[in-house]
């Protein structure tokens, strides 16, 4: 289940994601904080990159926002950015939540 960066050290994040008919890949990056950006996803290769030098909550958290823009893309919902951000917070605390329960 953990996804390995470039230097090798493993993450707390799954290889892929399935959305609808989609598996996107999950890929590690290093500098995208360089262009002010925790995390990215690209609708032409459909994958998402986070970045690798951030603590494994903040890329979980991330993880799920690119998750959000991704539906908002597939789907067409034409979500404003602000939506997106509160979806992918609210999502991370809640699977935090089922996750200090297990």
């Amino acid at each position: 289940m953990a996804n390995k960066g470039k230097k090798g050290k493993a993450k707390d994040l799954p290889e892929y994601v399935r959305i609808g008919a989609h598996k996107i890949p999950i890929k590690m990056q290093k500098g995208l904080l360089d262009s002010e950006a925790y995390g990215i996803f690209d609708p032409d290769k459909l994958e998402i990159k986070i970045e690798n030098d951030m603590s494994s909550g903040l890329q979980r958290e991330t993880l799920l926002h690119e998750v959000v823009e991704a539906i908002n893309f597939l789907c067409e919902l034409d979500l404003e950015h602000q939506a997106i951000q509160v979806l992918g917070l609210m999502l991370h605390q809640v699977t935090e939540s089922i996750q200090e329960q297990s």
